[in-house]
């Protein structure tokens, strides 16, 4: 199945990720894959090169994300951030059992 959209307009998944798998879980998932991935980009077309663009995409995706979570938890205070801390305990409960 081709795609018509462009690399700059791909789309991210759903905010509440976080919510349904945890924070920890996700970015777990999202390292595995992302540093394979990395490694052979760099052999291919130098590490610092590959690490330089890396860096920002991921410095835009944290300023995108950012505002996107603050609305899906309710807010930026600490008492909102305090609240959406239980999607980071989620791996916890997870591999207690």
């Amino acid at each position: 199945m081709a795609s018509t959209r462009n690399s700059s307009s791909l789309e991210l998944p759903p905010v509440d990720l976080n919510q349904r798998i945890g924070v920890l879980t996700r970015r777990e998932v999202e390292g595995r894959l992302l540093a394979p991935l990395l490694a052979g980009l760099g052999r291919e077309f130098g590490a610092e090169r590959v690490l330089r663009v890396t860096r920002a995409a991921i410095v835009a995706i944290a300023r995108r994300q950012g505002p996107e979570l603050a609305k899906a938890m309710g807010g930026n205070s600490l008492a909102t951030f305090r609240e959406s801390l239980i999607h980071w305990k989620k791996v916890q409960a997870a591999m207690a059992d």
